[in-house]
């Protein structure tokens, strides 16, 4: 069995009324990770797993800035493989990745390519810029390395262009799991998209920046 295989089970297919994304379960934490985009609007979503079981899901914090949802299982998944992690300093370009997820919705599915760019810079954030095919579905998935590694999490691709997609990099992941270690007892928290600051309860102005 590869390395990428063994990470396999901890691959969600992650369901809303308004369609499908992936996302990846992070043992250490007891969270899953996906992209903000996936849940946009809802507070609870379903998780599909390998075996097609589903459970529910809290939204627990939404970072529209950079596009990342952290989500509570309704129980903990303790049976699941752990992951690791691979930081963008380490990347080099053409190593070799795979997208994990589940694009269109359809069954779970693994597309390979090299890195392209390991700091492509949109919009002033930095993305892992990978030929891995990405399609609609692999959005909150994760982009892994032949050791197994999660790097980054697919986010966008250029509609109007092959072989362009973009993961962002693990380490904004990492960022958002130890921010939330630190206050694992709030139930919702909005970050806002001017300056990152965490929101706790409706407002028409961010009490950090007043965005």
């Amino acid at each position: 069995m590869s390395e990428i295989e063994k990470i396999i089970p901890s691959i969600f297919k992650i369901n809303t009324a308004s369609g499908s994304g992936s996302g990846f379960y992070v043992q250490d934490y007891d969270l899953v990770i996906t992209n903000y985009h996936v849940v946009s609007g809802f507070k609870k979503v379903a998780l599909e797993m390998q075996d097609k079981n589903t459970l529910a899901a809290d939204v627990m914090v939404i970072n529209p800035l950079i596009d990342i949802a952290l989500l509570k299982p309704e129980k903990t998944l303790s049976g699941l493989p752990g992951v690791s992690f691979k930081k963008q300093d380490s990347l080099k370009n053409r190593d070799k990745v795979s997208v994990l997820g589940f694009p269109f919705g359809m069954p779970f599915t693994i597309t390979e390519g090299i890195i392209s760019s390991t700091k492509q810079l949109l919009n002033g954030q930095s993305y892992i810029q990978t030929d891995a095919a990405v399609n609609p579905g692999n959005s909150g998935g994760p982009v892994v390395n032949m050791d197994g590694e999660i790097i980054g999490v697919t986010t966008s691709k250029f509609t109007q262009a092959d072989n362009m997609g973009f993961a962002l990099p693990i380490d904004h992941v990492i960022e958002e799991l130890e921010a939330y270690k630190r206050n694992p007892n709030i139930a919702y928290a909005v970050k806002c998209p001017s300056c990152n600051f965490s929101l706790h309860e409706a407002m028409e102005n961010c009490a950090n920046c007043g965005a």
